[in-house]
């Protein structure tokens, strides 16, 4: 009867994920099923099994010490001393006769944010994950290529639209729960001004919803948003973060509607972005390559001559990303080049890179543009962000690759 007993609890494991609760491996149902209880003899107290999944974000923790069990009738654990805090590694007072480490499946488990993830005996490694939204567009596609150089300690999870809908937000929610990222780094958006125009509804459904769906999600873990340098209405230049924002355009009123509250998470960060150049997967969707786009089918562009950004290269942009998505460094950044443009002279930049096309520029003016409103001046200036940089960021002139 003994020997019987201690077989049939042999094979009742607990996974702990230091939140303080519970999941169980799928044998424990064969044991004891999730409506029933465990009860411990001669108490006449009954203890409910704890949910199969978590219901709540994951926290910026270690891994998990991952304990396994063998023992008698009513053994369970202690409850966690440091009330599941993310920010020390709590202990555990183990009272069962005979302990051994276990593999915690992939999709359960916690991951660390240090360089180098934690691996115990026993256990395949399983380094951090990251979540990158709009993988496709521009940023997102650089991110993900340079992930393998300056995040090596990341597995990376590139979402395309097609993948994942983050409009859908019980799919996100679902997807996040099996992940389990331990940063996203969320570059998904409606960002042409003209799109944003023409939908006002699905501009703030994506701009706006979803990425305050995912911050809330990712409200313990690392979240990385880029906003845009059209928050500013370009009357002075030279914005540092401290500027109030003013846009002029709906996709500029999106992105600082969504700042504003994920910046209320002390723990995130967000980007203000200039523009960005490179190549992308489909070959049109960065300024350069439309205008190379044009220039290939014997077309000319019209440039402002009186329009000023500060253009970066995206696989720059993708280095400091990777280089501010650590522990302590959340807030406001301005991320852009060094060099202040115009419109004409980065035209004149694209097209001394591209010999081989007749590159046609009509230089024209603001004053005689008869479209939406658009900001002058939105150079930023990125002291902040740089000071934190292991580079220089370049000046679009002079930068090795567009």
């Amino acid at each position: 009867m003994a020997t019987s007993r201690r077989l049939r609890f042999s094979s009742f494991v607990f996974y702990t994920t230091f939140f303080g609760e519970l999941i169980w491996h799928p044998r424990a149902q064969k044991v004891f099923p999730p409506s029933q209880t465990m009860k411990k003899k001669g108490s006449g107290r009954s203890r409910g099994l704890p949910p199969p999944f978590l219901s709540h974000p994951p926290r910026q923790v270690p891994h998990g010490a991952i304990f396994g069990y063998s023992g008698t009738r009513g053994a369970r654990p202690s409850r966690n001393p440091t009330g599941g805090r993310s920010d020390v590694t709590p202990k555990f007072r183990l009272t069962w006769k005979k302990l051994r480490l276990v593999e915690l499946p992939p999709r359960l488990c916690a991951s660390k944010t240090e360089t180098n993830p934690v691996t115990l005996p026993g256990m395949k490694d399983n380094p951090p994950r990251v979540w990158i939204t709009g993988a496709t567009g521009l940023i997102g596609h650089h991110l993900a290529l340079a992930a393998g150089r300056f995040a090596p300690q990341f597995r990376v999870i590139a979402l395309t639209h097609e993948e994942l809908e983050l409009t859908n937000f019980a799919a996100v929610e679902k997807r996040f729960l099996v992940d389990r990222p331990q940063w996203v780094i969320h570059c998904a958006a409606v960002s042409r001004a003209a799109d944003c125009q023409a939908n006002p509804a699905l501009a703030r459904r994506v701009n706006v919803d979803a990425a305050v769906h995912l911050a809330a999600l990712a409200a313990e873990s690392g979240f990385v948003f880029f906003s845009s340098d059209l928050v500013f209405d370009g009357k002075k230049g030279g914005y540092v973060e401290s500027d109030s924002p003013n846009p002029l355009n709906l996709y500029g009123e999106t992105k600082a509607a969504a700042e504003e509250i994920i910046l209320r998470n002390p723990g995130h960060i967000v980007l203000r972005a200039g523009l960005n150049s490179g190549a992308t997967p489909s070959g049109r969707r960065s300024f350069n390559e439309e205008m190379a786009n044009v220039w290939r089918a014997g077309g000319s562009v019209k440039l402002f001559m009186d329009e000023f950004r500060c253009p970066l290269p995206a696989a720059a942009t993708a280095r400091a990303v990777w280089e501010l998505a650590r522990p302590g460094r959340a807030g406001l950044y301005h991320l852009a080049g060094s060099e202040r443009l115009s419109r004409v002279e980065i035209g004149r930049v694209v097209a001394a890179r591209h010999p081989e096309l007749e590159a046609r520029i009509e230089v024209c003016s603001q004053k005689d543009y008869r479209g939406p409103a658009r900001p002058a001046d939105v150079s930023l200036n990125c002291r902040k962000a740089q000071a934190l940089l292991s580079f220089a960021l370049p000046a679009f002139s002079r930068a090795a690759e567009l």
